[in-house]
């Protein structure tokens, strides 16, 4: 079953082209959990401000360069709406 983890604003974003996006700096409060309650998957859910519906990203990659994070990289899970992606970046 689909949960809804750590619920967040999609106003803490910027949107274009089907994908989220923000620097975890501006994110702090985010909270990763757990996605489905029989899987490991983790990720977060945006919650639309003009609709208040939920949408539910299962984290997919994270992005290394010489050692470091560069961004953490979701897609979304909630049927639907699995077009759209998120991106938080390391700043």
């Amino acid at each position: 079953m689909l949960l809804n983890p750590c619920p967040i604003s999609s106003s803490r974003f910027l949107y274009k082209k089907g994908v989220f996006s923000a620097e975890m700096s501006e994110l702090r409060d985010l909270k990763i959990g757990q996605v489905y309650d029989d899987a490991c998957d983790v990720g977060f859910t945006i919650v639309s401000e003009k609709t208040g519906k939920p949408a539910v990203f299962a984290r997919t990659s994270m992005e290394f360069r010489e050692g470091d994070l560069l961004s953490v990289n979701f897609k979304c899970v909630t049927p639907g709406l699995t077009h759209l992606k998120a991106v938080i970046f390391n700043d």
